[in-house]
């Protein structure tokens, strides 16, 4: 299967995230947001960015009970 390739904004079509939410996790030193930069642009792996995503603090709703 071929991987699935996100230019930013197909990245906030698909994700709960603004422009400006992706630029700063990118830049988190922490967990930062998987990409890679070829030149001005920004690229993201879906996979990678669910398994990410999956990895973030916060309650499922599995551990809510719904």
């Amino acid at each position: 299967m071929a991987r699935r390739m996100l230019e930013i904004q197909e990245l906030c079509e698909e994700f709960p995230f603004t422009r400006h939410q992706v630029y700063k996790l990118v830049r988190r030193v922490k967990s930062p947001l998987p990409h890679k930069k070829i030149g001005r642009n920004l690229y993201f792996d879906k996979d990678k960015i669910w398994k990410w995503f999956d990895m973030q603090p916060g309650k499922d709703i599995d551990d809510i009970g719904i």
